[in-house]
Formats: structure tokens, C-alpha cells, sequence
């Protein structure tokens, strides 16, 4: 039969045991820390998706042709930098730079793009 005097060893080897192990907060601790800050509701990502007509797109994808290798090849557009842009892109397939002369239908948001060969 165990007396009062080896049940306060064994806790006591207990709590030693526990001084390693990862403490959890009980949930009484965590009232103490005081009232949770309320998050913003995640969005929902098929909400947000823009589409082509939509405001909140400002870049969207058009085809080009290589004014070298005549090869189709694809380009982003920054729908922000306005309704005529110029730029050099060099060509997908043969490496040479296109002058990239780039409108767009600010109504449709259709988007035309003439190439020559940067000299």
C-alpha cells in the first residue's frame, strides 16, 4: 500500500517528464489573453477570377507573328499602359527582336498586333 508520501513523488517525477514535452494551451489560457480579433472572410477564388471584359484585369495574353521567322508566338499585354503600345520582344522560336506595335479596342478589349524586324 502506497502512503501520501509516494503519490507526491510520483507527480513530482511527473511533472519532470512533462518539462520536455511541447505544452498546448488550454483553452482557459487562451480566454485569458482576451478577445480574438475578427478576420476578414477569405474570398472566394471563383469570385475574383477576372475576365476579359472585367475591370479588374490588367494584363491579358495576344499572338503575334516573328516579322523573321514568321512564327506565331504569344505575349503578355499590360492592358494598363493604354490603348497603343510599342515594345521589343524578341521571338519565342528564332531569338531575333520584334518591334511589337500593339492596339487595343479600349470598348471590346480586342487586341491587334503589328510586328517589323528591329534594325
Amino acid at each position: 500500500m502506497r502512503d501520501e508520501g509516494d503519490k507526491g513523488d510520483e507527480e513530482d517525477e511527473g511533472d519532470e517528464e512533462d518539462e520536455g514535452e511541447t505544452q498546448f494551451p488550454t483553452p482557459h489560457s487562451l480566454r485569458e489573453r482576451g478577445p480574438r480579433v475578427p478576420q476578414s472572410p477569405v474570398p472566394n477564388p471563383q469570385s475574383s477570377i477576372p475576365t476579359p471584359h472585367s475591370p479588374l484585369q490588367m494584363q491579358t495574353t495576344a499572338e503575334y507573328y516573328c516579322a523573321y521567322c514568321g512564327e506565331p508566338n504569344l505575349t503578355f499585354v499590360d492592358l494598363s499602359a493604354g490603348a497603343q503600345q510599342s515594345y521589343v520582344e524578341d521571338c519565342q522560336v528564332c531569338c531575333n527582336p520584334n518591334i511589337l506595335y500593339v492596339r487595343m479596342d479600349e470598348d471590346t478589349l480586342d487586341i491587334e498586333i503589328d510586328t517589323e524586324p528591329e534594325s
